[in-house]
């Protein structure tokens, strides 16, 4: 800039190589500038489920102080899932109350983050238990499991001569599996150039969420057509024929995925489950709705965990109070005093 000041007070114009010089060096010093912010502000890599419930800040103030990590503290809530063949168990909020509902489902019936009398299978038996119904839920819900292995779990859980009023079954959108079509490919190319440059990183980074995020969304569209949807509906309803004829009721909560709900991109799936669940007469519970009356963000466990949190829960206990108790699906034997429904006490 002094060089060019100098050629302005002597009156004499830029020549064009000086001009492109200039203009050369003052490319050169913004993308040095850009590169230097990029390498402070860079995005780092992550999904929005953890694998563990584990987290680096308390931002809402919930969580305890795990242990001591080696950039601070860790944060999470007990969880006691390593018992049998998985489940997770606590301090029950009825504890004198039998189990006669059996809870099946993934980390998010399970309760991921959650403390386990904040999970809605737990604080179901205490809106039951206000309301007359005499009965807790045995939580059997277990990270990664999908319909193949729900089946599989309630076969083992009445294996023995053990049985249910009612059998829940939190459905999330994975239920039906997903195609590898997921997985988050780099090549070397990129891989190579992220490492040479902040600036590639931070644009790569953001190419590879909207590649991730567009491949995993028809994934799980595609897992919701044709034979795919035509197998998995038959497990269902053959699963639902399995507990009738143990003398029970199925019920199925499908729970949406925590994605802005402004722009929900799964309507789809839900319009197929309400069709399968009408057509084949299964009592099912579509959580869409209510839930999508909150932010996306505040039914989050955490900011790098979109497990539902309490407040998530809370919202499916009380829809599931209200649904078992309008539709009466428990026997006389759980029933503890006959109350008009109106008056029931679910909130």
């Amino acid at each position: 800039c002094t060089w060019s000041q100098n050629h302005d007070r002597r009156g004499e114009p830029l020549s064009p190589r000086e001009k492109v010089l200039s203009v050369s060096i003052g490319l050169l010093v913004t993308c040095t500038l850009i590169e230097v912010g990029f390498r402070f502000v860079m995005p780092q890599s992550g999904g929005f489920n953890n694998r563990v419930a584990e987290y680096p800040s308390n931002h809402r103030d919930y969580f305890d102080v795990l242990r001591e990590g080696p950039d601070g503290p860790v944060y999470g809530v007990p969880m006691n899932t390593n018992v049998g063949t998985g489940g997770r168990t606590g301090t029950p909020l009825r504890p004198h109350a039998p189990v006669r509902i059996l809870g099946l489902g993934d980390s998010q019936g399970q309760g991921q983050g959650v403390r386990f009398q904040d999970t809605a299978y737990e604080q179901l038996s205490a809106r039951l238990d206000d309301a007359g119904i005499f009965a807790r839920t045995r939580n059997v819900a277990v990270r990664g499991y999908d319909l193949d292995e729900i089946v599989d779990r309630y076969a083992l859980e009445t294996s023995g001569s053990e049985s249910f009023d009612v059998v829940l079954y939190t459905f999330v959108l994975d239920d039906f599996g997903l195609e590898s079509a997921t997985a988050n490919d780099v090549s070397p190319n990129e891989t190579l150039m992220a490492t040479l440059s902040a600036t590639w990183k931070f644009f790569a980074h953001i190419k590879a969420q909207w590649d991730l995020s567009q491949r995993t969304t028809d994934a799980y569209l595609k897992s919701f057509e044709g034979p795919n949807r035509a197998l998995k509906t038959q497990q269902l309803v053959a699963l639902n024929q399995e507990v009738k004829a143990d003398g029970g009721q199925l019920v199925i909560a499908v729970m949406p995925l925590f994605y802005s709900f402004d722009t929900y991109p799964f309507e789809t799936i839900h319009t197929v489950m309400s069709e399968i669940c009408e057509t084949h007469k299964l009592h099912c519970l579509d959580l869409l709705e209510p839930l999508r009356a909150h932010p996306a963000s505040s039914l989050w466990v955490h900011p790098i965990d979109h497990h539902p949190n309490e407040v998530a829960h809370g919202i499916l206990a009380e829809r599931l109070a209200t649904y078992l108790l309008t539709n009466k699906v428990f026997g006389p034997t759980v029933v503890k005093k006959i109350t008009p429904l109106e008056h029931m006490s679910v909130h």
